[in-house]
């Protein structure tokens, strides 16, 4: 982007690389942009996305097995409330960047993933402690649940990984006092959220979540350690059903 006047003060790049190793990038610098790369060429022109009234920040960025990336950003406006934008590419976009959601609480987008259908997945929390999780439907709709309880917290995280048979959640949100909520869940299109206990609860740090074939992996800090001991659960990739 060097010496592009348009392009001034790029910020939160986000990368990905699809199974042909084509690259995918997408920034922001208020309003948002992205660009592709295939194997021995060079970068496309950066794609502006314009959201009017929106301001576009801290993108997050997921490639399906189509060579489709899809890309959302928090969307900030003085006077609106707080929104997340969404749009995709290919070679150049795809789809209209459209509002998926929108918050008087400020937003901060915590993971956008593909499933194995190629349906796309997000999840984010609130400044007042809210963890949700939104899923594109038929038509360009988004479907959206709360993951947490309706109460007001604070210092809510969320991670999210798919798996063949759906997606899984780990996420936590504090009360004032210090007491937690949150836990594992697993989403499936046919059952939506199903809970799976409070996989080690409480975590002081954000969750991290992998899985490997049929295992699910998370990663985690507890409470009451400090911040060198982290702790480790792995099981099962269930279908439907607590485990």
């Amino acid at each position: 982007t060097a010496g592009d006047p348009y392009l001034f003060d790029a910020r939160n790049p986000a990368l990905s690389v699809d199974i042909t190793g084509t690259a995918y990038l997408a920034w922001e610098n208020g309003a948002g942009f992205f660009s592709s790369r295939p194997v021995g060429g060079g970068w496309s022109a950066p794609a502006p996305i314009l959201l009017w009234p929106f301001r576009l920040s801290r993108p997050q960025l997921a490639v399906d097995a189509g060579g489709t990336a899809h890309v959302a950003w928090q969307a900030a406006s003085e006077g609106k409330p707080n929104a997340i934008a969404y749009a995709t590419f290919r070679t150049a976009l795809a789809s209209q960047p459209a509002v998926v959601v929108t918050d008087t609480a400020a937003i901060d987008v915590r993971r956008l993933l593909i499933d194995a259908s190629g349906r796309p997945h997000l999840a984010w929390t609130t400044s007042q402690g809210s963890v949700f999780h939104a899923t594109e439907i038929a038509g360009g709709a988004w479907t959206v649940a709360r993951l947490s309880t309706p109460a007001s917290w604070t210092n809510a995280m969320v991670d999210l990984a798919p798996t063949l048979t759906g997606v899984w959640a780990a996420w936590s949100t504090e009360d004032p006092a210090g007491g937690f909520e949150g836990g594992c869940a697993k989403w499936t299109s046919a059952g939506g959220w199903n809970s799976h206990g409070g996989c080690g609860l409480p975590w002081r740090a954000a969750p991290l979540l992998k899985v490997l074939g049929d295992r699910v992996d998370l990663m985690y800090l507890p409470n009451s350690d400090s911040a060198l001991d982290f702790f480790h659960l792995s099981w099962v990739d269930a279908p439907i059903g607590a485990s």
